[in-house]
């Protein structure tokens, strides 16, 4: 999952990607949200590491 990191979690074309994923692996709504959620927590705290 390396490879989305270059995406922003928060944009709009990452979320629309994301379920894309998603759908072709048959992973269900709220784990897509719940893994976008710790990738979102994830980000913010290298952000604040990276400060």
């Amino acid at each position: 999952m390396k490879a989305l990191a270059p995406i922003q979690s928060g944009s709009k074309e990452a979320r629309v990607f994301l379920s894309q994923i998603c759908r072709h692996y048959g992973i269900s709504r709220q784990s897509h949200d719940q893994w976008i959620q710790a990738e979102d927590s994830r980000m913010l705290q290298e952000e604040i590491m990276l400060q």
